[in-house]
């Protein structure tokens, strides 16, 4: 592979261990709420150890066609986004409602879709066989993960309603569920 095409590699690997550690350190904050249901820990807690994996792996391959010097610029990237990323941190400890932190995981998973499309698409045309399984995997892992989370929400929006004191009819809960189903079917 000419260099090239290595350093467009490494930072798309770079970039997606950032995004995937920005996401783990939502998470945790997450997992530390004292109020959270077990149902809900086991589902984010499965994603947040998910998301560690993926930077192991991310890293590794990273390492293993990174150019020398690149991982000078990547590692500044890196801080950059982890300063970024602990301030999103910082607002989700302190953000209560619960229904929007899942939307905000759902949101940064969706994200780490699209980039995992990206690195994917690009290392089968650079022909990196190992990227581009990693990628693939990713990808399917976090498809997966986001379908958690997005089963979660309605539940979760009736949770943060009661809560907050709000009148909200449980009693529709599975018909929210099926509406929202048929529309994603549609």
């Amino acid at each position: 592979m000419n260099p090239k095409s290595n350093q467009a590699l490494a930072s798309y690997l770079s970039d997606m261990s950032a995004l995937e550690e920005h996401i783990q350190k939502a998470l945790e904050g997450q997992l530390k709420d004292s109020n959270i249901e077990s149902s809900v820990a086991a589902v984010l807690g499965e994603i947040h150890a998910r998301c560690e994996a993926h930077v192991s792996g991310l890293n590794a391959l990273h390492e293993a066609i990174a150019e020398p010097g690149q991982g000078v610029s990547d590692l500044v990237k890196k801080a950059a986004s982890g300063l970024l990323g602990f301030g999103a941190a910082a607002i989700d400890r302190a953000r209560t409602e619960f229904a929007k932190n899942l939307r905000d995981d759902y949101t940064a998973l969706s994200l780490a879709n699209a980039g995992y499309a990206m690195l994917y698409t690009s290392a089968l045309s650079m022909k990196s066989v190992a990227v581009e399984t990693a990628a693939r995997q990713f990808l399917a892992d976090h498809t997966k993960s986001a379908a958690a989370v997005f089963d979660l929400l309605p539940s979760a929006v009736f949770s943060t309603l009661r809560d907050d004191g709000a009148e909200a009819d449980l009693n529709v809960l599975s018909t929210a569920k099926a509406g929202i189903e048929q529309a994603i079917r549609a």
